[in-house]
C-alpha cells in the first residue's frame, strides 16, 4: 500500500510507524520483565500457553484444555456454583465451562497485552489466571451481573458428601453477639464484629466431632490476597460460652515445635464438609485443599490426598 502512496506521505507516515513498533516493543519487555521479576514465570513458557490455549479453544478440544488446568475449580454450571474434580469431569462440561464469554477473551488475548502480578498473570478482566509451569489456577466463567457468593455450592459429583453452608446474615449476627457477652474482654478485640458483615462468616457445626455444635467464626480478606482464617471456635451452651483452643490444637498437633509459618494461608472452598457423620475442615495455600478432622481428645488429623475425594464412586 505504502508504494501507491506519494513519496512524501510515505516520509510523513514513517515517524508514526515507528511510534507504533516502539510502543509495541515496549509493551512485550514490560510484560516479559513483570513475569520474570513479579511473577516468578519465564515468558516464553507463558506465550507458548498462550498459543496453546487459544489453538484449543479454536478446536473446541475439551480434553487437551482439561490437562492445563489445576483441578479442583469452583466454576458455573447449571446456575451453581460447581466443584469440578477430575479432568473427565471438566472436559465433559466444556462448553459449558469455556462459554463464549470466555472464549471470546482467551481468543482475543494479546500476550503484549497480559497484566501480571504476583498471583499470575490474567487473560481479560479475569476471565482466566494462569500461575506458575502455564497452569490455569482459575477460571471465571460467571457474568458479571452474577452474585457469586450467593449462589449455592455443590460437588458435580457428592459421593456421600455434605458441604455445610455458613449460617444466615441473622443467625450469625445472633451468635457472635451472644460470645461476645461472656468471652473475656481480650478475646472480644480479637472478634470480627458481624453486625457489619464486612469478611465475617460464621458456622454452625460439630467441627471437633464430639457430638456436640461449635460456632465457628472466619474472617476473610477484602484485598487482592484474598486470605481467610478462623478467628475462634465456641461451644453456646445454656450455662455459658466456652472458647475452644482450636490454635493449640493445631499447633500441638501439626506444628510440635510451634512453627506456624508454614500452615495454611486461607480456607478452602467449602470450608466445612460432613461424610459420614464426621466433619472435616479445610484449608488451602493454592488451588488444591488440604482437609483435616478434629479428633475427640484434641488432635488435628491431616488426610491423606484423595481420602475425601470421589470416595465411594
Amino acid at each position: 500500500m505504502l508504494k501507491r502512496m506519494p513519496r512524501a506521505m510515505q516520509w510523513a507516515l514513517f515517524p508514526l510507524i515507528a511510534v507504533v513498533v516502539l510502543s509495541g516493543c515496549r509493551d512485550k519487555a514490560r510484560v516479559c520483565e513483570r513475569l520474570r521479576t513479579v511473577a516468578g514465570m519465564e515468558p516464553d513458557a507463558v506465550r507458548k500457553c498462550l498459543t496453546d490455549l487459544q489453538d484449543t479453544v479454536r478446536h473446541r478440544d475439551a480434553e487437551r484444555f482439561a490437562r492445563y488446568v489445576d483441578l479442583p475449580q469452583t466454576v458455573l454450571i447449571q446456575g451453581q456454583r460447581t466443584i469440578v474434580e477430575t479432568e473427565e469431569q471438566f472436559a465433559q462440561n466444556f462448553a459449558e465451562i469455556i462459554n463464549e464469554r470466555v472464549r471470546r477473551v482467551v481468543m482475543a488475548q494479546r500476550f503484549d497485552d497480559l497484566f501480571v502480578n504476583w498471583r499470575g498473570c490474567m487473560l481479560g478482566s479475569g476471565e482466566i489466571w494462569l500461575g506458575q509451569g502455564g497452569r490455569i489456577q482459575r477460571i471465571n466463567n460467571a457474568p458479571e451481573n452474577v452474585r457469586w457468593a450467593e449462589l449455592p455450592l455443590r460437588y458435580l459429583e457428592p459421593c456421600g458428601r455434605e458441604i455445610i453452608a455458613p449460617l444466615c446474615h441473622r443467625d450469625a449476627q445472633k451468635a457472635v453477639a451472644q460470645i461476645r457477652l461472656v468471652v473475656a474482654e481480650a478475646e472480644v478485640q480479637l472478634l470480627p464484629d458481624a453486625a457489619t458483615g464486612g469478611g465475617v462468616v460464621v458456622y454452625k457445626a460439630d467441627v471437633n466431632n464430639d457430638g456436640l455444635p461449635e460456632v465457628v467464626v472466619t474472617a476473610h480478606g477484602q484485598g487482592s490476597g484474598g486470605y481467610s482464617s478462623v478467628e475462634g471456635v465456641f461451644q453456646l451452651a445454656p450455662q455459658g460460652v466456652t472458647r475452644l483452643p482450636f490454635q493449640d490444637v493445631v499447633i500441638r498437633s501439626l506444628f510440635p515445635k510451634g512453627d506456624m509459618s508454614r500452615f495454611h494461608m486461607s480456607l478452602a472452598e467449602p470450608f466445612l464438609i460432613r461424610k459420614d457423620d464426621t466433619v472435616y475442615m479445610g484449608f488451602a495455600d493454592g488451588v488444591k485443599p488440604t482437609y483435616y478432622r478434629w479428633k475427640p481428645g484434641g488432635r488435628f488429623q491431616p488426610l491423606k490426598a484423595g481420602e475425601l475425594r470421589l470416595e465411594g464412586r
